[in-house]
């Protein structure tokens, strides 16, 4: 319910491209924007929004040059991959010298269903891609 207290985490791995941690981050950030604030703001909302939409953006761009495949899965998974993929539970500790693999893992497990309860991030992953 406070997304923003999962800053920590990759606030504490700046420079870790691992997908949990990346794409995590963004939805994280997706997720403040669309409430306005965050716990530490002020009660200026409107600089708090473009601020935390940059914070969104950025967060994805960083997410994108550690794993394209991801954001590509996340965006189109539902209308392309599904259909065509097989066996993708069979997937498990998939690391970083295999990008989609990795990517199949991540928009396999829980974390897919928290990007498709989150009111257009999935809208927006594709409008940025597109």
């Amino acid at each position: 319910k406070r997304p923003e207290s999962a800053r920590p985490l990759w606030e504490r791995f700046p420079t870790d491209d691992n997908v949990w941690i990346r794409y995590t981050q963004v939805l994280v950030e997706y997720q403040i924007t669309q409430t306005g604030k965050t716990a530490t703001d002020d009660d200026d909302e409107t600089s708090s929004l473009n601020h935390n939409d940059d914070n969104a953006k950025e967060a994805l761009v960083q997410a994108i040059r550690s794993n394209i495949y991801c954001a590509y899965y996340l965006a189109f998974g539902r209308d392309v991959f599904d259909d065509v993929m097989e066996y993708v539970e069979e997937i498990e500790d998939a690391t970083e010298d295999e990008p989609l693999e990795l990517a199949i893992e991540y928009c396999n497990s829980e974390q897919r269903k928290a990007w498709e309860e989150t009111s257009g991030a999935i809208e927006w992953i594709r409008s940025i891609l597109l």
